[in-house]
This record gives C-alpha cells, sequence and structure tokens, in this order.
C-alpha cells in the first residue's frame, strides 16, 4: 500500500494541475501528468485533488461523507 501523500505534494500537484488564466503552460499540466502517474494516490488525497485529477469516484465518495464539501470554499 503507497504512503499517503504529504500535503506538500498535494498542494504541489493542484498548483501544476489547476488553471491559473495566466500561466497555464503545457509543462505545468505535463508536470501535473507526471507527479499523478508516480503517486496514483493523489488523485484520493482530499476533494480538491481528486476533481483536478478528475477522479469522480473519490470525489463523490468524498461528498457524499460530508455533504458540506461540495461548497466550501479552499483549494486553488
Amino acid at each position: 500500500m503507497e504512503a499517503e501523500p504529504r500535503r506538500a505534494e498535494v498542494e504541489q500537484f493542484l498548483d501544476l494541475a489547476c488553471l491559473t488564466y495566466g500561466d497555464d503552460s503545457t509543462e505545468r499540466i505535463e508536470k501535473a501528468g507526471g507527479m499523478l502517474s508516480a503517486r496514483p494516490e493523489l488523485a484520493r488525497a482530499d476533494a480538491y485533488a481528486a476533481a483536478a485529477a478528475g477522479n469522480r469516484r473519490r470525489l463523490a465518495e468524498l461528498v457524499d461523507e460530508e455533504p458540506g464539501r461540495a461548497s466550501a470554499a479552499g483549494g486553488p
């Protein structure tokens, strides 16, 4: 079983994977994809990472557990 990702790893993934409407280079997206390939557990870390990775199943699990997550402020 893979170790749970560190918060810093999750935040780096989110910084690379999410649109910034200014610095959205293909290199950033490729780096995010590389991180996800190397550490697939990033896509399960939290609701923001699940959404950024397109992990609909995990996102649904998290929202089912705590419906307020769907409208909670946070993320990148």
